[in-house]
């Protein structure tokens, strides 16, 4: 689940990219929304990235958790 989190935020910012540059191709030809592109834009790049942070955040609790998994109760310095 955490990768795939991590494949949505990355797919969520391909999206705001590709909007965003129809965005600035409609503002240009003059055919754009006002205001309406940009809180969307705004939404798709915070959320992705987001999405992003939690899943390497998330893969890295998961790593120390696997390391800390394997490790013996206690550790014997020397036998007498």
């Amino acid at each position: 689940p955490i990768k795939i989190i991590g494949v949505v935020g990355l797919l969520f910012l391909l999206i705001s990219f590709i909007l965003g540059g129809i965005a600035i191709y409609q503002k240009f030809v003059g055919i754009a929304f006002s205001g309406f592109t940009t809180v969307i834009l705004l939404l798709l790049i915070v959320g992705g990235s987001t999405l992003i942070a939690l899943s390497i955040i998330g893969q890295f609790i998961g790593q120390i958790y696997e390391e800390v998994k394997r490790r013996p109760r206690y550790l014997i310095e020397k036998k007498v």
